[in-house]
């Protein structure tokens, strides 16, 4: 799962499930403006 590092609400939604945050990719991609976006990667674990 992937989402903008500037939509915070997304990024709490995802932590408060139980999403695990992966890394962050810089400037992956690009806008509208031209200008260059942040992803941040979440991942389920699931715990035996």
């Amino acid at each position: 799962m992937n989402v903008l590092t500037e939509n915070i609400r997304a990024n709490k939604f995802y932590q408060k499930c139980g999403f695990v945050f992966e890394g962050c990719f810089k400037d992956h991609l690009r806008g509208t403006a031209g200008d260059y976006k942040d992803l941040n990667w979440y991942a389920v674990c699931n715990e035996v």
